[in-house]
C-alpha cells in the first residue's frame, strides 16, 4: 500500500501488506485494515509495523471506530451482522440480528443484508447503508448497546413504476417490490413485507379473483433488466400482511406468448405447468409503465396482426390462475398498452405508432373512437408543448380503469411522462386532468391533506 502526501499527492513511502483491502484511521499512526480478506490488521503508518487483531474472517466487509476505539466490522453472508471489537480483538457485541433477512415474507427491520457502508455519527449513532436492488436502505442503530433506532427507504427504480393501492384496504400499497401500510393520521409509510427481490417491477394492479382471493399483478422485464429480457406479467396472490405466493406468469419470448400456472404450490415453474399460444403478445405499454391486465385477472395482448382477449378459465388447488388458451377472443390489431372496461364491455389501445388512443366493443370489434395521442413517451414529451385542457403528453398507458354512474359510465387513467394523468369516458370524451402538469404551478404541502388519506369511493387499481 502507498502512503501519498495529502496536499501534493506525492508519493511518500510503500509499504508491505499481503493483499489489503478495506480501511479506516483511527488516529494518526493507527489505521484498520483487512489483508487477504481474511485478516484484520492494525498499521502504524509511520513505521510500517503490522499486527494481527482478528484471523479466521470469511469475505467481512466495511470497517468504522467510535470514539471509544472500538472496531466496527461488517460480516457479509450468512452472518449479515455488525460485529464489534475491542483494540485486542474481544467480540463486545453484535448489532443485528443474525442472517435473519428474508428475500421475501414480512419484514424485520432489525435484519440487515448485503452491508456496504458504514459511518458513525456524532450522537453515536452507526449508521449501515445496504446494497438489496429492492428495497434500498439505511439503517441507524444505537451504537453502544445495538438496538434498532430506525430505517430510511429509497430513492425508486428510474420513472417510480409500480405502485398500486390494496382495493380491500386503502392503507396497504405496493411499490419496488414491497408492501407498505400508511399512517392515516400522519401519511407516513411503514414497510411490512417483501412480494419479491429479484427485480422491481414496472406496473402494477391488484385483482380480484372469482374464488375470492385477491391477487397483484405486476409488469417485469424478465429476471434481469437490460435489453433482450422477456417481458412478463406476474401474479401474486396476497395470503396476509408482506405475505405473498407467486401463483402464474404471462411471459412473451421467441414469437409466442407462455402462460404458466403453479400446479403444486412450489411457486417453481415446471415444463407440464405452461401452455402456450402462437404469438408474441404485448404485456404493457411505454417501457412495461402500465399493464394489460383487468382486475378480475382478464388479460388483452396486443399485437400488429391482431389483439386477443384471455380469460381466466379457473384455479388450481394452490390458487393459480389459469388462464383458458381455448377460448380466445380475437380482436382488431393493437400495440403497447391495452385495457378494457372494468366490466370488459370495451378495450382501449395507447397506440404509438398512429399517435391515437382507440376504443373498441369486444364483441363486435367495432371502432368506437379515437383521440390523439400526441408526443407518446418520454422522448415524445420532450417535443411537447406546455399543458393545456386536452392535451395527453408524454402518454405510458393505462394505469387504472373505473366506472361511475352516467353520463360518465367506464373511464380510463392514462398516466405519462410529464406528471400529469388523464381521464377518457367511454364515450370518446376527455374529462379531466389529476396532478398539476405545469411545474411552476405546483405546490407542496407541509403535511398532508386530509383528502389524501381519506377512504376513496371509486373503484380503483
Amino acid at each position: 500500500m502507498a502512503v501519498v502526501g495529502a496536499h501534493r499527492c506525492k508519493l511518500i513511502k510503500l509499504i508491505d501488506v499481503e493483499s489489503p483491502g478495506r480501511m479506516v484511521a483511527a488516529a494518526d499512526n493507527l489505521i484498520y485494515l483487512y489483508s487477504k480478506r481474511t485478516k484484520l490488521l492494525a498499521l502504524d503508518p509511520e513505521t510500517g509495523k503490522t499486527r494481527i487483531i482478528l484471523e479466521g474472517l470469511k469475505d467481512p466487509g466495511e470497517l468504522a471506530v467510535d470514539n471509544n476505539g472500538d472496531i466496527y466490522v461488517a460480516l457479509s453472508r450468512p452472518d449479515n451482522q455488525v460485529q464489534v471489537y475491542s483494540p485486542q480483538g474481544k467480540l463486545l457485541r453484535t448489532i443485528g440480528k443474525k442472517n435473519a433477512r428474508v428475500r421475501k415474507g414480512p419484514w424485520d427491520p432489525t435484519a440487515m443484508s448485503n452491508i456496504w457502508g458504514m459511518a458513525i455519527d456524532a450522537r453515536g449513532r452507526l449508521w449501515v447503508a445496504e446494497t438489496d436492488l429492492v428495497p434500498k436502505r439505511f439503517s441507524v442503530w444505537d451504537a453502544k448497546t445495538g438496538e434498532y433506532l430506525k430505517e430510511f427507504l429509497g430513492p425508486t427504480h428510474y420513472g417510480a413504476g409500480g405502485g398500486a393501492i390494496n382495493p380491500r384496504d386503502p392503507y396497504l400499497m405496493v411499490g419496488e417490490g414491497c408492501e407498505f401500510r400508511l399512517d392515516p393520521k400522519t401519511g407516513r409509510a411503514k414497510l411490512i413485507g417483501l412480494v419479491t427481490q429479484q427485480v422491481f417491477h414496472s406496473a402494477a394492479r391488484f385483482c380480484e379473483g372469482k374464488n375470492g382471493r385477491l391477487y397483484l399483478a405486476a409488469t417485469f422485464k424478465g429476471m434481469i433488466w437490460g435489453p433482450g429480457a422477456p417481458h412478463q406479467i406476474r401474479i401474486f396472490e396476497r395470503l396476509a400482511d408482506g405475505r405473498y405466493a407467486y401463483r402464474a406468469v404471462i411471459r412473451s419470448e421467441k414469437g409466442k406468448t407462455n402462460f404458466w400456472a403453479d400446479e403444486n404450490g412450489d411457486e417453481e415453474e415446471q415444463p407440464e405447468e405452461v401452455a402456450s399460444l402462437p404469438i408474441a403478445l404485448s404485456v404493457g405499454g411505454y417501457n412495461l409503465w402500465s399493464i394489460n391486465i383487468n382486475t378480475d385477472l382478464t388479460f388483452y395482448g396486443g399485437h400488429k396482426e391482431k389483439a386477443l382477449q384471455v380469460k381466466v378459465g379457473g384455479f388450481t388447488e394452490c390458487g393459480a390462475p389459469k388462464f383458458d388458451l381455448e377460448n380466445v377472443k380475437e380482436l382488431p390489431p393493437m400495440t403497447g398498452g391495452l385495457l378494457s372496461s372494468p366490466d370488459n364491455r370495451l378495450v382501449v389501445s395507447c397506440d404509438e405508432t398512429d399517435s391515437l388512443f382507440r376504443c373498441y366493443e369486444v364483441d363486435t370489434g367495432k371502432l368506437l373512437w379515437t383521440y390523439p395521442n400526441t408526443f407518446h413517451g418520454v422522448h415524445g414529451s420532450h417535443r411537447a408543448p406546455g399543458p393545456s385542457v386536452g392535451l395527453i403528453r408524454g402518454a405510458f398507458g393505462f394505469v387504472g380503469n373505473a366506472h361511475v354512474p352516467g353520463p360518465v359510465g367506464a373511464f380510463w387513467l392514462i398516466n405519462t411522462n410529464l406528471g400529469e394523468w388523464h381521464v377518457l369516458t367511454e364515450n370518446g370524451y376527455y374529462l379531466t386532468r389529476i396532478f398539476q402538469g405545469d411545474p411552476f404551478k405546483c405546490k407542496w404541502p407541509a403535511k398532508s391533506p386530509s383528502s389524501a388519506t381519506s377512504r376513496p369511493t371509486a373503484t380503483h387499481s
